[in-house]
């Protein structure tokens, strides 16, 4: 079942308690496009994502930069609080779990299985923490 950008963003919005619809969207962009330049192959361009109609466009396809250690949960909080301009890191986390929490609720069976494996083990345990959405 494919979710609506719209539906994936509402989600956000109530998770992350945004004023807006704005900051919510401002938020899902950055961490997706964020997770999008650390993930490798399939995770990124053919999951069959319920998203991945609207979402791919802004994560972006080309290989990512490869390193030998992975992206820890606190420099995707660092990377977050600097690129969406958040004055704390407690903004930052706010924003980084609503996005996970909503996207785990829409991926199922493998996809669901392969992106929490390939996240710091923090970010997986907020991907994972809720049963998806049937």
């Amino acid at each position: 079942m494919a979710m609506r950008w719209e539906a994936f963003l509402d989600q956000v919005e109530e998770r992350g308690a945004y004023g807006t619809s704005e900051e919510a969207e401002r938020a899902a962009r950055m961490v997706l496009a964020l997770m999008g330049a650390h993930l490798v192959g399939e995770v990124v361009g053919g999951t069959g994502c319920p998203l991945e109609a609207t979402a791919s466009p802004m994560i972006p396809q080309q290989e990512p930069r490869r390193s030998t250690v992975g992206m820890t949960f606190e420099q995707m909080l660092e990377r977050v609080r600097y690129e969406g301009a958040y004055t704390t890191r407690a903004q930052a986390e706010v924003s980084v779990r609503a996005v996970l929490a909503a996207l785990g609720r829409q991926l199922t069976g493998d996809e669901r299985v392969e992106l929490a494996a390939r996240l710091a083990h923090e970010a997986a345990v907020t991907l994972t923490s809720e049963i998806p959405a049937t």
